[in-house]
């Protein structure tokens, strides 16, 4: 591809594979030539990308790892009114409670607990709040 014929040959072939650096054999003003193509990142909602909210709901699973029994703690104590469930306004607790108050912009937060409210009734259940910071895949509960 450095001669831009549009095949890689043996040569390019083993150019690319035995170079320590494959950003420095990239043909100089590619960019520019309109050679070099990014995607644009996927739009989840609102301007949020999909990438922001893996990255959010990542760093909520990572401070909730740390240490077992966070999740029954911090549950209760976003849980004011001591119902068995919280809701939007107890939840838009979590990210201070968490310290990720500034990693996790409040957009992406209200659409994190959007995933949370698993069957729509405005009331996020321990599980439903538990199934969505924990998942491998948070883009599965995308809607």
């Amino acid at each position: 591809m450095s001669d831009r014929d549009g095949e890689i040959d043996y040569a390019e072939f083993a150019k690319i594979l035995s170079t320590d650096d494959i950003v420095s054999i990239k043909v100089a003003g590619a960019a520019e030539q309109g050679l070099v193509v990014k995607a644009p990142p996927k739009v989840y909602k609102d301007g949020i990308t999909v990438d922001e909210m893996v990255r959010a709901q990542s760093k909520l699973k990572e401070w909730f790892c740390e240490e077992n029994g966070r999740f029954r703690r911090v549950f209760r104590a976003m849980d004011d009114d001591h119902n068995g469930y919280v809701d939007r306004m107890e939840l838009r607790t979590l990210t201070t409670r968490t310290n990720t108050a500034h990693i996790i912009r409040p957009q992406v937060q209200e659409l994190l607990i959007d995933l949370m409210d698993l069957d729509n009734d405005g009331r996020i259940l321990y599980n439903e709040f538990v199934k969505v910071v924990m998942a491998d895949d948070v883009t599965e509960f995308f809607r």
